[in-house]
């Protein structure tokens, strides 16, 4: 629908391959909770993105942790799945139950590590957020 340039780190270009949708884009902006007023000169879109706030910062930390716990939760659901797969094969005598307890016990170990990264990324991620 458009090409989506950053000329420069504040500002944001937004050029419709039909220059007919440039005030529908412009309109959707506008109305969007996204705080933005785009400048349209005819060709193309320029929004110039306002410094970060400190609540602007918190907003975002927030919506970053919520991502991270949609994160474990699909950790928590794939390892739940896995671990139906291996009980399943046990019981269809597929494998011995010493080998079970060594899948679940590295399964378990696995999601622990990446729950661990997840936690990780998250720290990194919001001081760098959080950083003037």
């Amino acid at each position: 629908m458009a090409s989506v340039s950053t000329p420069d780190a504040k500002t944001i270009t937004i050029s419709p391959w039909d220059k007919s949708s440039l005030h529908p884009i412009e309109v959707a902006i506008q109305k969007s909770d996204l705080g933005l007023n785009p400048v349209n000169d005819g060709v193309l879109l320029r929004l110039s993105m306002p410094q970060m706030t400190e609540e602007t910062r918190q907003k975002l930390v927030k919506v970053m942790k919520e991502k991270l716990e949609e994160a474990r939760v699909a950790m928590r659901q794939i390892r739940e799945k896995i671990r139906e797969e291996i009980i399943a094969k046990e019981k269809a005598k597929e494998m011995a139950e010493d080998e079970r307890f060594k899948l679940l016990e590295e399964l378990d170990k696995f999601v622990k590590e990446m729950n661990g990264e997840i936690d990780g990324y998250g720290k990194k991620k919001e001081e760098e957020i959080m950083t003037v």
